[in-house]
């Protein structure tokens, strides 16, 4: 099943489980409600980017539901001040390059 992503559909879950589940399993599940989310994952502090293991795949811009993450030049910028701080880029990134802290 193929979904484009928007800031209204953020991922969509192959396996119907629990919502902190999928993010653990890096698999896909939809969100529309964004403060149910920060709800079920936690509220996060800051993101950093490994820029060393980061292979600008860009996985983690695609899924992101405000947009915070853009890929420029050879690195990836986080635009803290519309970044929710849901940790979807964290749980998306194949590479384990994105932390974010609590």
């Amino acid at each position: 099943m193929v979904w484009h992503y928007t800031n209204d559909v953020a991922l969509y879950c192959r396996a119907f489980r629990s919502m902190p589940h999928c993010l653990r399993e890096r698999q896909y599940f939809m969100v529309k409600d964004h403060d149910l989310l920060l709800k079920l994952t936690g509220e996060l502090v800051s993101v950093n980017i490994n820029r060393y293991k980061c292979g600008y795949c860009g996985a983690c811009v695609g899924v992101c539901p405000k947009g915070a993450l853009e890929l420029v030049e050879t690195w990836i910028e986080v635009d803290e001040s519309t970044c929710i701080k849901c940790g979807i880029c964290d749980r998306i990134c194949p590479v384990g390059a994105i932390e974010v802290m609590k």
